[in-house]
């Protein structure tokens, strides 16, 4: 009986998953309708005269919503205060670690952002500090994606000298970012 009810926990879950923020993942979703289905099938009454898939149904998606709720820092009495139209009072909202993690997120995907724009421009530096050929290998491999052999009959070596070249870029390329890193 639960087997057989497997596939509609997937598909509540992808229904529901569309009405919710990408935050929210559809395999928690899923899990969550799982522990929803083994219950359902703990206190179904065939006498009830309701089918099993509709109590089910409803089960499992009781379930993910439960699951919903538990993860909401916000909760329904402070949801119903807030006006959607911006005219409301603040309301205070306790915060645990984890999601005060969650909030921070944001402020810390910025700090990220701009780390990786200073090491891009390190990277840049750097690659402009390597000869020629080391550049064209570097950027046929990587940004091109051209094969070793391919290089090579376009810039005239022989592939073990592409690969040689690649090799000593690299350790360069290492070497100038530690350099600048300290």
């Amino acid at each position: 009986m639960i087997v057989s009810h497997l596939p509609l926990v997937k598909f509540l879950a992808g229904v529901l998953s569309r009405q919710l923020p990408r935050s929210v993942e559809k395999d928690d979703l899923i899990s969550a309708g799982y522990i929803g289905l083994i219950e359902a099938a703990d206190r179904f009454d065939a006498n009830a005269g309701v089918s099993f898939s509709a109590f089910a149904r409803l089960r499992i998606r009781g379930a993910m919503l439960d699951f919903l709720r538990e993860q909401d820092p916000v909760g329904r009495i402070e949801r119903s205060k807030l006006d959607l139209s911006g005219e409301a009072g603040p309301v205070h909202i306790p915060v645990s670690s984890d999601e005060h993690f969650e909030l921070i997120a944001p402020v810390v995907d910025i700090d990220n952002q701009i780390d990786v724009q200073c090491r891009l421009g390190l990277v840049r530096n750097a690659l402009q500090d390597l000869t020629s050929a080391q550049q064209e290998i570097l950027a046929s491999l990587f940004d091109a994606e051209l094969s070793a052999r391919e290089i090579a009959a376009r810039l005239g070596i022989t592939v073990e000298r592409v690969w040689h070249l690649r090799h000593t870029a690299l350790i360069k390329l290492r070497k100038m970012l530690v350099q600048s890193k300290n």
